[in-house]
C-alpha cells in the first residue's frame, strides 16, 4: 500500500497538480463570466480563438435588462458637489447636512452603474467608490467611537442602495453582491497591524440574496464568497451561534437543490465549512448529513461530490457520527468518479477532483492535522480506525493510478476490482450515520443518471 508520504513526496506531482488546478480555475471563470460579454466582444473573442474552440450558450436575458435608477443629467448636476461629498466623508461628522450630502453622493456613485452606457465601466466605478470608502470615510475623525459611528452610518446607507441594485441588470447585481461582501467597519492598517473588520450587517444582506428564489445563481455565488469572508473573521466579529447557525441552515437548504450550477454547489459546500457548525437546534449533525448525502449522490456533478468529500473531515463532526460509514461513502464516491473518469478521462477537472477525494482522508498541506485518517487517531473516533484505513488504502490506489498518468488515460479494469469488492463486502446498509439519523441505504438510494449542473 502506498503511504501519505509517498503520495506527496515529489515536486513533480505538485507542479503538475498546480498547473491543472489553474486550468480548472480558468475554465470555471470562463463558464461564469462568458455571459458578461456583449455581442461585439463575444464575436471578437470567437475570431481570436483556435478553430477547435467555440463559445456557445444563450445570452442571459438579464444582460439586456435596462433599468436606470438615475439620468445622465442628474449625474452631471452632482459634479459640482463632489468636493463637498468627499469633504463630508473625510470629516466623519453625523450632522444633518453631512448625512444629506453623503446620502446623495452614495446614491449617485452607485446608481450611475445602472446606466446602460456605463455597464462596460462598472468595475472602474466600483473600484472608485470602494477606494473613497477606504481612504476617506472618517479619515479626519480623531475620536475612535465617533469614527466607528460615522462609518456605520455610511455603510448602512451603502447597503440600502446596494439592495436596490439587486433588481437590476446582471452585472449590476453581481457588483452589488461583491461590494456588500467587501465592506469593512474598520479598514486594514498594516502600519499598526490592524486587521480589517467586516461590516456585520453585510452578513444578513448576503443571506437575503440566498433566500431570494428569483435571484441569479451568479449573484448567489458572489454572496457566498462574501459570507465566507465575513465568517472567516470570527476572531474579530464573534457572531452569536444563532446567527451563524441561521447562515449554515440557509446554505444547507440551498445545497439540497440538486439542479443548480455545479460551481454554486461547490461554493455552498465551502460556505458550510466556513460556518464551522456542528449540530442544528435538535442536536442533529446537519452539516455532516448533507455532505454525506451529496457524496453519495451519483446524479451530482463529480466536482461537487469531490468538494463534499474534501469538506467532510474539515467540519465539526460529533463523536456519535459513524466515521467508518463516512469513509465508505467517500470510497464509494471514488468508485463512481473513477467510472465517470473512464468515460471522459481527458476532462481537465479530474486531477483536482481526485485530489479532493484524497484530501478527505489526508491533509493536503504539510503540518496540517486534518482528514479522516488523522481523526481516527483521536479517542472519540478510534473505534473506526480500521474501517477508515481500509477505505483509504483501496481508494488511494485509484487516485495514484490517475495521478501517475496526469489524467487522460483510462483506468485498467483490474484497478477498480479491489475497491468494488471491498465496497460490496462492507456495505453499511441499514447502519445509521448517527443515532436516529439516516441509514447508508437512505443516503445512497438514488440510481445514477446523467450528472447535472454544468459542463
Amino acid at each position: 500500500m502506498i503511504t501519505h508520504t509517498y503520495q506527496l513526496r515529489t515536486a513533480k506531482y505538485h507542479r503538475s497538480l498546480k498547473g491543472i488546478l489553474l486550468v480548472v480555475f480558468c475554465i470555471s471563470v470562463t463558464s461564469s463570466t462568458v455571459i458578461a460579454q456583449d455581442t461585439s466582444q463575444e464575436q471578437a473573442k470567437k475570431e481570436s480563438l483556435p478553430p477547435v474552440v467555440s463559445l456557445s450558450g444563450a445570452r442571459d436575458p438579464l444582460k439586456d435588462l435596462e433599468k436606470p435608477l438615475i439620468t445622465a443629467q442628474e449625474v452631471s448636476e452632482f459634479r459640482p458637489k463632489q468636493s463637498d461629498y468627499v469633504q463630508a466623508l473625510r470629516a466623519g461628522e453625523t450632522t444633518g447636512r453631512s448625512r444629506e450630502i453623503i446620502t446623495e453622493g452614495i446614491e449617485v456613485r452607485l446608481y450611475v452603474m445602472t446606466l446602460p452606457e456605463q455597464i462596460e465601466n462598472i468595475n472602474t466605478l466600483r473600484q472608485t467608490f470602494q477606494r473613497e470608502l477606504v481612504n476617506y470615510a472618517g479619515a479626519n475623525q480623531i475620536n475612535p467611537r465617533q469614527k466607528r459611528k460615522f462609518r456605520e452610518m455610511v455603510l448602512t446607507e451603502t447597503l440600502r442602495v446596494l439592495k436596490e441594485l439587486l433588481e437590476n441588470q446582471l452585472d449590476v447585481r453581481m457588483t452589488a453582491a461583491t461590494m456588500a461582501g467587501q465592506l469593512n467597519i474598520v479598514e486594514e492598517d498594516r502600519r499598526t497591524q490592524t486587521p480589517a473588520e467586516p461590516f456585520k450587517p453585510s452578513l444578513q444582506f448576503l443571506n437575503d440574496i440566498l433566500r431570494d428564489q428569483n435571484q441569479h445563481q451568479a449573484v448567489k455565488i458572489l454572496a457566498v464568497h462574501g459570507i465566507m469572508r465575513i465568517l472567516g473573521r470570527d476572531d474579530i466579529l464573534k457572531f452569536p451561534r444563532n446567527e451563524k447557525l441561521q447562515t449554515a441552515e440557509l446554505l444547507e437548504k440551498e445545497l439540497q437543490k440538486e439542479k443548480t450550477f455545479f460551481w454554486y454547489q461547490q461554493k455552498l459546500i465551502q460556505g458550510l465549512r466556513s460556518t464551522q457548525m456542528d449540530v442544528d437546534r435538535s442536536g442533529a449533525p446537519f452539516v455532516v448529513q448533507i455532505l454525506a448525502k451529496v457524496i453519495g449522490d451519483p446524479n451530482r456533478d463529480p466536482r461537487v461530490r469531490a468538494e463534499a468529500a474534501y469538506a467532510i473531515s474539515r467540519v465539526p463532526i460529533p463523536a456519535n457520527v459513524n466515521l467508518g460509514m463516512l469513509a465508505w461513502q467517500v470510497a464509494k464516491a471514488a468508485e463512481g468518479l473513477a467510472m465517470e473518469y473512464n468515460k471522459a478521462p481527458e476532462q481537465a477537472h479530474w486531477i483536482n477532483s481526485f485530489l479532493k477525494i484524497y484530501g478527505a482522508f489526508q491533509p493536503l498541506k504539510r503540518g496540517k492535522e486534518e482528514g479522516l485518517i488523522f481523526m481516527t487517531t483521536q479517542a472519540a473516533y478510534s473505534a473506526h480506525q480500521a474501517k477508515v484505513k481500509e477505505a483509504y488504502d483501496l481508494t488511494v490506489i485509484i487516485v495514484k493510478a490517475i495521478w501517475d498518468n496526469n489524467g487522460g488515460v483510462k483506468l485498467a479494469p483490474n484497478k477498480l476490482v479491489p475497491l468494488s469488492d471491498w465496497l460490496k463486502a462492507n456495505d453499511p446498509g441499514q447502519t445509521a450515520l448517527y443515532p436516529g439519523g439516516p441509514t447508508a441505504s437512505q443516503l445512497n438510494a438514488k440510481d445514477q443518471t446523467a450528472a447535472t449542473g454544468g459542463p
